[in-house]
C-alpha cells in the first residue's frame, strides 16, 4: 500500500461523464497545479493509481489497491425540497463499499448529504460551491457587453433578464416570464442560458420569444449584459453558474431548491424565493424596479487562480487523509 507520507506525488485517475463537464474541468485544473508542484501524477485508465477520482455518474472499477474518492456533481431533491430523492439516495447506497471519501460542494448539500444516511459522516468531506471553471479573460470590455447585447437584440435601456436552463425544473424561464408579460413588455427581455457541451466554462443564451439564434460566448462577458440572473434548479449543484454572478455583484434570483440560495443568503446580492414561478416574477421585478447593484466586473486572474489553489489544497489533503485511514485499517 503507498504510504500517505511519501514524498513521491500520489497517482490519480479522473473519470467523469460529459454531463459533468463545469465541475470537471475545476477539478483537472486544481490537480494540473497540484501535477504541476510535483504533488500528484494524473494517470491513464491503463496506469496503475493510487486514488481513482470518479465524478457524478461515473462508475469506475478500481483495481488493485487504488481507492475511491468521488465527487457528487448534483443533488437532487424531493418535491418538497427538504432531502435527497429518493432514488439517488437508493444509487449511492450501492456505492457505498467501494467510495472511501465522498466531496460535496456547499454546506447545504453537505447537510443533507449526512442526514440521508447515504455514507458514514467521517467519510464525507464538504467543499465550497464552485462557479464554471474560468475561459477565456477574467476581465471584459464594455465592447464585449455591447457586442453580446447587440446579438441579442437588447436595445440600449432594455434590462435583460437571464434563466438558467435546468433539466429538471418546473419553475424555469419558460413559466415565470409569462407572468411578467415579458412577451408584451418593451423594456425587458428574458433569455435562457445553458452548457456549451464540450466547452466548459461557455454558455449559449438564447432569447425566451425565439426573435434571435442562441448566442455562445464565456460566462463572464454572459453575466456583464446582463441585469439579473434567475436560479431555478430542483437540486443543488456542485458548479454553479451563480456563483460567479455573485462575484461580481449581479443580483441574483435563486429558489429554495438549487445551490445558489446558498450563496445569496451568505451575502450574494438578490433573494431567495419559493419555487414557484409567481415569487420568482415578483423578485425579478423587485430587483430590477431596485435599480442594479453597483458591481465591480471581474473577478480577476489572481481571484481565480486563488480558487482553483484552494480547491487543489482540498484535494490533496482529500487524497492524503483516504490513504491514510486506509493504512491505519489495513483496508488497502
Amino acid at each position: 500500500m503507498r504510504n500517505p507520507l511519501s514524498s513521491n506525488p500520489i497517482h490519480v485517475r479522473v473519470e467523469s461523464p460529459a454531463s459533468a463537464q463545469d465541475l470537471t474541468a475545476n477539478i483537472v485544473a486544481a490537480l494540473a497545479m497540484l501535477a504541476d508542484a510535483t504533488r500528484v501524477e494524473l494517470v491513464g485508465a491503463g496506469d496503475p493509481a493510487d486514488v481513482v477520482h470518479t465524478i457524478g455518474s461515473a462508475q469506475a472499477l478500481c483495481p488493485g489497491r487504488a481507492l475511491r474518492v468521488h465527487s457528487i456533481e448534483r443533488l437532487p431533491l424531493r418535491a418538497n425540497g427538504l432531502s435527497p430523492a429518493g432514488w439517488w439516495v437508493r444509487s449511492c447506497s450501492r456505492m457505498i463499499p467501494r467510495v472511501a471519501t465522498w466531496l460535496v460542494h456547499g454546506q447545504t448539500a453537505g447537510r443533507l448529504l449526512v442526514s440521508s444516511g447515504v455514507a458514514p459522516g467521517e467519510r464525507i468531506r464538504c467543499l465550497p460551491l464552485l462557479g464554471p471553471a474560468a475561459a477565456g479573460p477574467s476581465t471584459t470590455t464594455g465592447e464585449t457587453r455591447a457586442d453580446l447585447r447587440r446579438a441579442l437584440d437588447v436595445a440600449p435601456g432594455v434590462r435583460l433578464a437571464l434563466g438558467l436552463e435546468p433539466g429538471n425544473s418546473h419553475v424555469d424561464a419558460a413559466a415565470w416570464a409569462p407572468t411578467l408579460h415579458a412577451d408584451r413588455r418593451r423594456d425587458l427581455v428574458v433569455a435562457q442560458l445553458r452548457p456549451v457541451p464540450g466547452a466548459p466554462g461557455h454558455y449559449a443564451v438564447r432569447r425566451l420569444d425565439g426573435r434571435q439564434g442562441a448566442v455562445a460566448a464565456p460566462l463572464p462577458v454572459v453575466l456583464r449584459a446582463a441585469d439579473v440572473l434567475v436560479a431555478t434548479d430542483s437540486g443543488l449543484a456542485a458548479s454553479n453558474p451563480s456563483a460567479a454572478a455573485v462575484d461580481v455583484g449581479l443580483p441574483v434570483v435563486a429558489v429554495t431548491t438549487d445551490s445558489a440560495a446558498e450563496l445569496v443568503l451568505s451575502g450574494g446580492a438578490g433573494c431567495v424565493v419559493p419555487p414557484r414561478a409567481e415569487a420568482v416574477a415578483q423578485a425579478v421585478v423587485a430587483i430590477l424596479e431596485g435599480g442594479v447593484t453597483p458591481r465591480q466586473f471581474g473577478p480577476g486572474p489572481q481571484d481565480e487562480r486563488r480558487k482553483v489553489a484552494l480547491l487543489a489544497h482540498h484535494l490533496l489533503d482529500t487524497y492524503r487523509q483516504s490513504l491514510n485511514v486506509a493504512m491505519v485499517r489495513g483496508l488497502a
